[in-house]
């Protein structure tokens, strides 16, 4: 005797969030949205069908088959140090990416074959970003526009420590120095975003007349030209597949820390 499926589990991957529970549905139902979980110093940006966070799943869709869904993260809050009663770190040496790592910690959501891992170690021992705690680092969590003025702020000498809110230091930099406005300072970043404030911080260096030759380059916004190219240009930024350059999609932690350590790369 066959017995038909007429129940399926919906299982709730919260990311290192507080837990949510799975839940069994009907077959073809649609499954009922969870309470958003916590997770300290992180905004909960939904539900998404795949563990990269790229696809938000539409809860009005029947649920035919056990699944997961994964919560997503957009990072508020610092990812720098800034307890001013902790010894500063050193500053970071953004000219000498050859100068050896220090110790990383052994973050357990960053495998050995990840492609950011020695992105990650280096921004970690440079002091430009830290874990979100002390065993994770987030890879896929998306990061914001704030949060990259501190950075660049803190590579350029600036105590950002003592900073009410967290990012007014680094704001303020950025906007004397003409890297970012300063505006939507707790936004997602973007791709171009990253791109043009380190085209700014470098000085707004020339650029050749050579055109994007990505599949989606359309998608690249009028004042972010100049920008992306020079970051393809000297190897800052790169394709995501598919000849696709996604400049309007938001940056996530191990991109971010990415275009970090390529960037010090460059003369």
């Amino acid at each position: 005797i066959t017995f038909a499926v007429t129940k399926v589990t919906v299982t709730f991957n919260t990311n290192g969030g507080s837990e949510i529970a799975p839940v069994t549905v009907e077959k073809g139902q649609p499954v009922s949205r969870p309470s958003a979980p916590t997770n300290g110093d992180f905004d909960f940006d939904g539900w998404y069908e795949d563990a990269a966070c790229t696809v938000p799943y539409d809860f009005s869709k029947p649920v035919t088959e056990d699944i997961t869904l994964y919560a997503g993260w957009k990072m508020v809050g610092p990812s720098v140090d800034h307890d001013d009663d902790k010894e500063e770190p050193e500053e970071p040496d953004i000219e000498d990416p050859d100068t050896p790592l220090n110790p990383t910690p052994g973050f357990t959501d960053v495998a050995d074959d990840f492609w950011g891992k020695e992105a990650i170690d280096y921004v970690v021992a440079e002091g430009l970003m830290n874990g979100t705690s002390e065993t994770t680092f987030a890879p896929n969590v998306t990061t914001t526009r704030a949060m990259l003025m501190t950075i660049l702020a803190r590579m350029d000498g600036v105590d950002t420590t003592g900073s009410d809110p967290w990012y007014q230091k680094g704001m303020e930099w950025a906007v004397a120095e003409g890297v970012s406005d300063g505006t939507n300072p707790e936004g997602t970043i973007t791709r171009e975003q990253l791109a043009a404030m380190l085209y700014r911080y470098s000085g707004s260096p020339a650029v050749s007349n050579d055109t994007l030759t990505f599949a989606d380059a359309d998608a690249v916004s009028d004042w972010a030209v100049d920008s992306v190219k020079w970051a393809v240009a000297n190897g800052i930024i790169s394709g995501k597949g598919n000849n696709t350059l996604d400049p309007q999609g938001n940056a996530t932690r191990a991109e971010v820390a990415q275009m970090l350590y390529n960037f010090s790369k460059i003369g």
